[in-house]
């Protein structure tokens, strides 16, 4: 009967849904949780990927901020990737799969996350990897050291999440690609 309901075009967030409409249709009969918990659901994914201007000075500030440690990090991350033959079973396991993948998830991070940064293209998505391994490398590998350690990941780690707050700002090709966004004539 109300089977149009579950009709969606992502279908992880269709059975993440459809299963709190159970959970709750079951106990208490509510049957109009499910549409009203998928709105909420779709409101917050587009709220994180949506990018939005602050200002012409401000969005300069946003792209300087996303060249500048994006291309920092990427030269930690290419001699990780030249060398990985080499640096992959001396490489520490942070997730215990093995030096070789752990080198290789960083790599991913470090190298390929930080390249999409400064293009400005998914860079809220791609800063989830980035942000991971600046706390690992602050809380784990260097989690007994002191502070002057731990002060290289903590400097990435807060542009990072400076980035993942404000968005990659105008200066974006995900600004380009956002449907709806107004032109700049």
């Amino acid at each position: 009967m109300y089977q149009f309901i579950f009709t969606t075009k992502v279908p992880l967030l269709h059975l993440y849904t459809k299963a709190l409409f159970r959970k709750f249709t079951s106990k208490a009969g509510l049957i109009f949780l499910y549409p009203l918990t998928r709105f909420m659901v779709m409101n917050r994914l587009q709220q994180f990927l949506n990018t939005q201007t602050f200002g012409s000075a401000a969005d300069a500030g946003l792209l300087i901020l996303r060249l500048a440690t994006g291309l920092l990090m990427m030269t930690h991350g290419w001699p990780k990737l030249i060398s990985f033959s080499e640096k992959a079973d001396q490489f520490y396991d942070f997730i215990g799969l093995g030096g070789e993948v752990s080198l290789a998830l960083t790599i991913f991070a470090e190298f390929f996350c930080s390249l999409f940064i400064v293009l400005g293209l998914g860079t809220r998505l791609f800063l989830i990897p980035l942000i991971i391994v600046s706390l690992v490398i602050v809380l784990v590998v260097h989690g007994a050291d002191p502070l002057g350690d731990k002060e290289h990941g903590l400097l990435f780690l807060a542009p990072y999440i400076t980035l993942i707050l404000t968005g990659p700002g105008k200066y974006s090709i995900d600004f380009l690609l956002q449907p709806g966004r107004k032109k700049m004539y």
